[in-house]
């Protein structure tokens, strides 16, 4: 299929998803108000997960169970890495490494989760739209809101490439080529992400949540949340820097664990444990390092591609410089 063909059905079948005059709507959506719920984060790497997570798992009826599909993972060695490096920064055992050296299966995953927690509300990142495809039908049961988390592609870019170019099969290109090799990975995710969408959301909840209005309107954003999950806003929501979490990641999970009043020393608190974006007790900082990793001539020619062209429609955004 042609990227016209892609582009043309896309518009066509997949904005209308994030239009509020869809026909199908949440707000025409019938459901029965469940006692427990599994929210489910859908998006690219990269995009806020982790700081979603943190915020949604301050409320003292949600845990914030963080990337559950690496409990089924086969890498077990590198999700023992992730459990003893999270164990190490927290000082106390994880729910999670007795999970993983059980070797959960799919079925009954959530009821194991909620076994382990009095909240009636599980926060799962895994972001990955196949992991969901996959684990929705083996829990027939339980009851999933999916939390589509939207980035502006100009930001999602940017964040792929400062995080993932000094890998081998991009170290070696010309800087130009490296972006337009992001671009499309980027591109090609968001896309899967859509095509997929119907399946996943059948029956189920579904929310379009950016990332942007979570730093510009963190309580208006959480309270649109917390309604779906039938739930009231708590203002300690926004302390999350200052509570612990036990986010089961491979990103920043691990770093995001530490509370900055843990040892009552704040010096003791340092950028190599939590990222910049999370330090601010004040405000959450708006990830911008695209202006200062693209140059003027890089954002112009990016707002030209087709491709950009086509990821601003499908998230509904606008050009940024």
């Amino acid at each position: 299929m042609t990227d016209t063909v892609l582009k043309r059905n896309l518009v066509q079948d997949l904005v209308n998803n994030i239009s509020a005059e869809n026909p199908l709507s949440l707000k025409d959506v019938a459901y029965a108000e469940p006692e427990q719920v599994i929210a489910g984060i859908v998006c690219p790497s990269y995009s806020g997960s982790t700081l979603l997570t943190a915020l949604l798992g301050s409320h003292s009826k949600i845990f914030g169970a963080g990337e559950l599909h690496w409990l089924l993972s086969e890498d077990r060695s590198y999700v023992q890495k992730i459990i003893d490096k999270s164990e190490k920064l927290l000082q106390t055992d994880l729910i999670w490494k007795e999970l993983f050296d059980k070797k959960m299966a799919p079925e009954g995953l959530y009821d194991v989760i909620f076994s382990k927690t009095d909240c009636p509300v599980i926060i799962d990142s895994s972001k990955r739209p196949h992991f969901f495809e996959a684990i929705v039908p083996l829990n027939p049961t339980r009851n999933f809101l999916f939390i589509y988390l939207l980035k502006h592609p100009m930001r999602l870019l940017a964040s792929h490439i400062m995080h993932r170019s000094t890998s081998p099969e991009f170290a070696s290109m010309e800087r130009r080529q490296m972006i337009d090799a992001f671009l499309n990975d980027v591109y090609q995710q968001i896309v899967y992400q859509h095509l997929i969408s119907s399946k996943i959301g059948a029956g189920n909840r579904i929310l379009f949540v950016k990332y942007e209005d979570i730093v510009a309107q963190t309580v208006d954003t959480l309270q649109y949340i917390l309604r779906e999950l039938r739930l009231t806003f708590e203002p300690g929501m926004l302390d999350f820097q200052q509570k612990e979490h036990q986010m089961l990641g491979g990103n920043a999970g691990p770093r995001s664990q530490i509370s900055r009043t843990r040892s009552g020393d704040e010096a003791n608190f340092n950028s190599e444990i939590q990222r910049a974006f999370y330090q601010n007790l004040d405000s959450i900082k708006l990830d911008n390092n695209y202006q200062a990793f693209f140059s003027p001539d890089e954002i112009a020619w990016l707002n030209s591609c087709e491709k950009m062209h086509t990821l601003l429609h499908i998230l509904g955004y606008k050009p940024i410089s």
